[in-house]
């Protein structure tokens, strides 16, 4: 049986080392296909060397798939941890970015297509979503990479003596007073 999808008028062939990578809130995003090849949904492959820029999506669903690298994905208000055969299904109007714990790469299939227009950058002080929380959230990361984060099996006197720890090398470092670029320049630097 051979089915015709509206839009589709021959088969598309790429190649990723073909295409121009280009700069977006997901990290470095190569476009494989595009809302002008199929407009029901699209596929593009994105290199994540840095945390990403929260951000939504007022129609689009999006499916991340990990098939490089290790981090975690903040969508709303929930954290996870992600890796290589990870995949994450975002719905529309939910606010998301991704931390790489090392340079991850991501398939990301959006439904329908993704388009610029529907993608929103999170302002401060937006409904849903807060600068604080993003702050916090980097400030963990540096933690963690420090070997300071916390782990379920620690007593609480052990959590009390590491958060005493944490709270000095955040203030030796000066990562309370830098502002979320910079934070988000540090963990990239990290990475790299």
């Amino acid at each position: 049986m051979n089915i015709n999808i509206i839009g589709m008028k021959k088969e598309i062939v790429r190649y990723t080392n073909l295409i121009e990578a280009i700069k977006d809130a997901c990290g470095e995003l190569k476009i494989l296909s595009s809302r002008e090849d199929f407009e029901p949904a699209s596929l593009a492959m994105a290199t994540i060397s840095g945390p990403t820029i929260p951000h939504y999506h007022t129609f689009l669903t999006e499916f991340y798939f990990v098939w490089e690298g290790t981090g975690k994905i903040i969508v709303g208000r929930d954290r996870y941890d992600i890796k290589v055969g990870t995949m994450v299904i975002i719905p529309p109007d939910r606010v998301h970015y991704t931390i790489p714990g090392e340079i991850m790469k991501v398939l990301v299939f959006s439904v329908p297509a993704w388009f610029e227009e529907d993608q929103i950058i999170v302002e401060e002080g937006m409904a849903c979503y807060s600068s604080l929380k993003e702050r916090l959230e980097l400030i963990e990361e540096l933690l963690i990479r420090s070997e300071r984060g916390f782990t379920e099996e620690m007593s609480s006197q052990e959590k009390e003596t590491l958060d005493t720890e944490r709270q000095s090398l955040i203030i030796k470092m000066g990562w309370d007073k830098l502002s979320i670029p910079e934070l988000r320049e540090l963990l990239t630097l990290e990475i790299s």
